[in-house]
């Protein structure tokens, strides 16, 4: 799966050599070559981790790196554009935080590998599980 987010990014790389002349500044071409590679690193730490904090962690990182990329014009709306994008992204994050917190109480477990095990064996159990919504 990583290899995908290598083989998209240098894609995206090779094709946006050719526009960088006309929409960016001289100087800002090196700062989006290296958030687009700090991109692809981060989206490939999402997929080789198996620890859900590791995984946020980087889930966060990407964020912060696509509004970079974002932003990186000197234009009012990409800089609305990219607070936007930066807010939206924060309450998903807080939202899929609070999903992990959830999913941490019910098996103890940080590692996907044996949150899969701990849900399936509470599956299988004839004790049930029973949410009470959160409000």
């Amino acid at each position: 799966m990583g290899g995908i987010f290598i083989m998209g990014g240098f894609l995206i790389t090779w094709a946006s050599t050719s526009m960088m002349e006309y929409d960016l500044k001289e100087d800002r071409i090196p700062l989006y070559y290296v958030l687009i590679v700090g991109l692809i690193i981060s989206l490939c730490g999402i997929v080789a981790f198996e620890n859900l904090i590791m995984v946020y962690i980087f889930i966060e990182l990407s964020t912060f790196l696509a509004v970079g990329i974002v932003m990186i014009k000197d234009e009012e709306k990409n800089y609305k554009a990219g607070m936007k994008y930066l807010l939206l992204s924060l309450l998903a994050s807080s939202i899929l935080l609070m999903g992990l917190i959830i999913l941490y109480n019910i098996t103890s477990s940080i590692m996907i590998d044996e949150i899969g095990i701990r849900l399936n064996n509470l599956s299988t159990s004839k004790d049930k599980i029973f949410f009470i919504p959160l409000y």
